[in-house]
């Protein structure tokens, strides 16, 4: 795993990802803020955390087609964009011990509604067992030109991992 971990309330310290369960495991009495940020040089750029994690619930930012050296994944290809989208959400999601089985919700932004079958063929292939709640809203315009999709998803880390009914 990754990147770094900050810890948050203190004074703005950073631990690395590798750390972080034992981390949260020994902050007893308080609920802490951790932001989670993967190595991504270009994130910087944008002064957001890509994740933050609050207790047992991980939050991920919108996630863009972009590739770990920032560069746009897929030029007009909604599949290609949408998987990267789905990885980038998974790089976030490790960093706090978390996988795309415990994402409860995402909130997807399309640009063209006509290609959603490609973006659906993406969400199906990202959850496969667990099926989150989710929605899609048309975006006529994203943030970088070309980006045909953003996805935000919620997570929480203590859903039982059996998916057979009681």
């Amino acid at each position: 795993m990754h990147g770094r971990v900050a810890c948050f309330p203190s004074t703005q310290n950073t631990i690395p990802a590798s750390d972080f369960r034992s981390f949260i495991t020994t902050q007893e009495g308080s609920v802490n803020r951790v932001e989670l940020n993967p190595d991504w040089p270009w994130s910087r750029d944008f002064r957001i955390s890509q994740g933050v994690r609050v207790g047992e619930t991980v939050y991920v930012s919108g996630q863009g087609p972009i590739a770990a050296d920032g560069r746009l994944v897929g030029a007009n290809d909604m599949l290609t964009q949408s998987r990267q989208v789905f990885d980038n959400i998974h790089q976030v999601l490790a960093l706090a011990g978390a996988t795309l089985d415990d994402v409860v919700k995402i909130t997807a932004f399309l640009t063209d509604l006509d290609r959603y079958d490609e973006y659906k063929a993406a969400r199906t292939e990202a959850f496969l067992d667990r099926i989150p709640a989710s929605s899609t809203v048309h975006a006529p315009q994203l943030l970088i030109p070309g980006m045909m999709v953003e996805v935000e998803a919620v997570a929480v880390l203590t859903l039982p991992r059996s998916s057979a009914p009681e």
